[in-house]
């Protein structure tokens, strides 16, 4: 199954209706964005799996990424050599970083 949100809230609410394996989750989304969107889901979906995708390469956003209960967090303009292996990653339990982060050490919510 797979399904398409264009908002947060509406990921929100797809999320505890479909209760997903995976979500793909963009930070810059429109009303409720994509960490706060995130910290609900992993609530209301405690076993779905997020990996951010996003432009944004700074350390502190993907920070705020994994504290708001990300296993992962992807540049997009790597997304073409990187993705396929987050996703096996994160659909397997792994916490993933854009390599362009690996020399960054970061927290992880458990």
């Amino acid at each position: 199954m797979v399904a398409e949100a264009v908002n947060g809230m509406e990921a929100l609410w797809q999320a505890k209706d479909m209760q997903p394996e995976l979500i793909l989750m963009d930070i810059n989304l429109p009303g409720l964005d994509g960490l706060e969107a995130a910290r609900r889901i992993s609530v209301l979906s405690p076993e779905s799996k997020i990996l951010f995708i996003s432009e944004n390469d700074s350390v502190e956003t993907a920070q705020k990424a994994f504290d708001a209960g990300a296993l992962g967090y992807l540049i997009k303009s790597d997304a073409g050599i990187e993705l396929l292996t987050a996703l096996k990653d994160i659909i397997s339990g792994k916490r993933y970083v854009s390599r362009r982060l690996t020399r960054h050490k970061f927290r992880y919510r458990d």
